[in-house]
């Protein structure tokens, strides 16, 4: 086979692509592949035969370069292909030898802008979370502070300004279990059932609190201190209309009215 020295596959219907083993056909002087269905581009082996003086690749689908030698110089040895180039080669395109290296430079940069912009809108879907949900806790702490008038100590926040108005009947003198020198306590019954004693600060003529720093003074005592003998603050509300403080109720009344009481003195303990 290597010292073939002349081919003829032409008309012979072939099919697929030039087989790279025909360049090993080092003695090969003639070569003739025409009007076959040949297609892809031309071996690199067919650069190696320098002894073929006379080829014939016509009227297939073959593309790419054309082997740089002699035997192929003559436009009828190739005429009639899908997309030959040639260097140098009358009829023929040039082949640019940055092509494949501009298509991979293309595929690099449209990659690379891919990855860019997923990652941009990775980085905008986790800042928008974020952003949506601090909003959100902004507006739930909002709507805490219109709704909800308690700020509780110790309670799950259930308590209810309107809870409390309607426990005491609108602070009906009839549910008034004690009075103090800035306030008067009332037993309130919530809509849960709890019972808690309420103490109503008095107002000003101006409608204002009285006595402003003893109600802070007080909130502050009872939400520093713990102990078993001392009441328990649920809450309190500051409003226009009504500021008092949530307690515990104490069943047996206040420690003072137990000791004015020789009897009740005697059973506590």
């Amino acid at each position: 086979m290597h010292n073939l020295r002349s081919l003829d596959l032409s008309q012979n219907m072939l099919t697929g692509e030039t087989p790279s083993l025909l360049g090993e056909l080092q003695n090969l002087e003639t070569l003739n592949l025409s009007h076959n269905e040949l297609f892809g581009n031309i071996p690199h082996t067919f650069d190696k035969l320098i002894g073929l003086t006379l080829a014939d690749i016509s009227n297939n689908q073959l593309e790419g370069p054309l082997p740089n030698i002699r035997a192929f110089n003559s436009f009828e040895a190739f005429q009639n292909n899908k997309d030959l180039c040639g260097n140098n080669v009358t009829h023929l395109k040039p082949c640019s030898s940055n092509g494949k290296k501009a298509n991979k430079f293309s595929v690099l940069i449209i990659t690379l802008l891919t990855v860019s912009a997923l990652l941009f809108l990775f980085a905008f879907i986790i800042v928008a979370y974020f952003l949506f949900q601090k909003l959100i806790k902004r507006k739930v702490k909002s709507l805490e502070a219109k709704v909800n008038l308690f700020a509780i100590w110790g309670h799950d926040g259930g308590l209810l300004y309107e809870h409390i108005i309607q426990g005491t009947d609108n602070f009906d003198p009839k549910n008034c279990i004690g009075a103090g020198g800035y306030g008067i306590v009332y037993k309130a019954e919530l809509p849960t059932g709890q019972v808690v004693g309420v103490k109503k600060l008095h107002s000003s003529e101006d409608g204002d609190m009285a006595d402003l720093k003893a109600f802070k003074n007080e909130i502050h005592a009872l939400t520093q201190i713990r102990h078993r003998n001392i009441i328990k603050l649920y809450g309190f509300c500051s409003s226009g209309k009504n500021s008092f403080l949530v307690y515990e109720i104490m069943e047996m009344g206040s420690l003072c009215n137990i000791l004015s009481n020789d009897q009740e003195a005697e059973n506590l303990d």
